[in-house]
């Protein structure tokens, strides 16, 4: 497998790549971590969140 230079990656893999960073499994899953992600995100784009 090659790696990528991280400047040549587009931008969504990046973001998406972050994301799997986040555990978000059982028994000790991290929501808050994905929900502060996906929230930080939401802003970026312009969109409200609840």
């Amino acid at each position: 497998m090659t790696t990528k230079d991280p400047e040549s990656e587009h931008p969504s893999v990046t973001l998406f790549r972050q994301y799997l960073r986040i555990c978000t499994v059982q028994p000790n899953p991290d929501y808050g971590g994905a929900i502060t992600f996906l929230e930080e995100r939401a802003r970026q784009l312009g969109l409200s969140c609840q």
